[in-house]
């Protein structure tokens, strides 16, 4: 994880891995090292036909989901709560 760390970068952790950083990461500028050799593994990966965008496609959709159910949840959650509420009271 702490080789993705950079200015205009985001990056959601889960608590267990947020943990292990603390633990042992390093707080350091790590994504723009070694980029001929990222790009050398990103050619032989295309090579192999792994289909990165089809890859990153996947995760952006798996990462919305991953956050939109929570969020619906407790927008409906609020909303119990608000129509329990005596009415014209928010």
């Amino acid at each position: 994880m702490d080789c993705l760390i950079g200015p205009d970068t985001v990056n959601t952790v889960p608590p267990a891995t947020l943990q292990a950083f603390i633990d042992h990461g390093q707080v350091a500028l790590t994504v723009d090292k070694d980029l001929e050799g990222a790009r050398s593994r990103l050619t032989r990966l295309a090579e192999l036909g792994v289909n990165l965008d089809s890859i990153t496609n996947q995760l952006l959709e798996d990462g919305v989901d991953a956050f939109a159910k929570p969020f619906e949840r407790l927008m409906r959650s609020i909303q119990s709560k608000m129509d329990k509420l005596p009415h014209g009271k928010p």
